[in-house]
Parts: structure tokens; C-alpha cells; sequence
């Protein structure tokens, strides 16, 4: 079902939902645009500075290393099954114990950084809903 509405109709409700029923707000006075401009133009803009802490690079370098963990782990994975029809059992469950052990490793490696994020990011939390 479709209403025909006039545009001045159409401008009142438009005008309304945008202003969100309230009146619009009157024009700033003269002095205030003055004062406005004049900071404008006599700005003192700074260069921008690097942070003060290395926690950018800290991060970096964690997710660094997890990458480097991960690559060690594959590569490793891929030369055991290049190279099984060589190997005898011995030396195939060596190394598939050797594949296993660096998995664990890692998996504990990337549960106990989670846990740190995750604990930091609960104390932020609490932080915030405390102030």
C-alpha cells in the first residue's frame, strides 16, 4: 500500500527525522567564528612522534617466532614423509615422535600466549567497568 505525500510534507517529516524532532541549532555567534578562525590560522602543529613504548614491536616479534615455530613444524613434517620410503621403522617412529613433540611444544607454546592476551585484556575489562 503506497501513500502520495506533497513535498512540503515530504521536507517537514524529512527535516524532523533528521534533526530528531528537536529545533536545529542556532548559528554560532560572529565572535565565536572569529575566535575559530584565528586558532585556525595561528595553529601550532607538532610532528608526529613514535610511540613511547616497543609493544608494536614486542607483538611483532611474538608473532614472528609463532611463524618461524610453524614453519619448523611443516618443514620438518614434509621431509619425514618426502623421505619415509628410505627410512627404516626405527627411524620413522623417531621422527614422527620428533614431529610430535615440536607440535606439542608449540600448541603449549601459543596456549600460554593466549592466556597472558586474554588475562591482560579480562584486567582491562575490569579496569573500564570499575572507573
Amino acid at each position: 500500500m503506497s501513500t502520495a505525500i506533497s513535498l512540503p510534507q515530504f521536507n517537514s517529516m524529512f527535516t524532523h527525522a533528521f534533526n530528531m524532532g528537536e529545533r536545529a541549532a542556532p548559528p554560532p555567534s560572529a565572535s565565536a567564528t572569529e575566535a575559530f578562525q584565528a586558532m585556525a590560522q595561528h595553529s601550532r602543529m607538532t610532528s608526529p612522534k613514535p610511540p613511547e613504548t616497543d609493544a608494536g614491536a614486542l607483538i611483532s616479534r611474538m608473532a614472528s617466532s609463532q611463524d618461524a615455530a610453524f614453519k619448523t613444524v611443516s618443514d620438518d613434517m614434509l621431509y619425514m614423509i618426502s623421505n619415509s620410503a628410505g627410512m627404516s621403522m626405527q627411524q620413522i617412529a623417531t621422527a614422527s615422535m620428533q614431529v610430535q613433540l615440536e607440535t606439542a611444544g608449540m600448541q603449549v607454546d601459543l596456549q600460554s600466549k593466549l592466556a597472558v592476551v586474554t588475562s591482560s585484556k579480562d584486567a582491562i575489562d575490569t579496569l573500564m567497568k570499575n572507573q
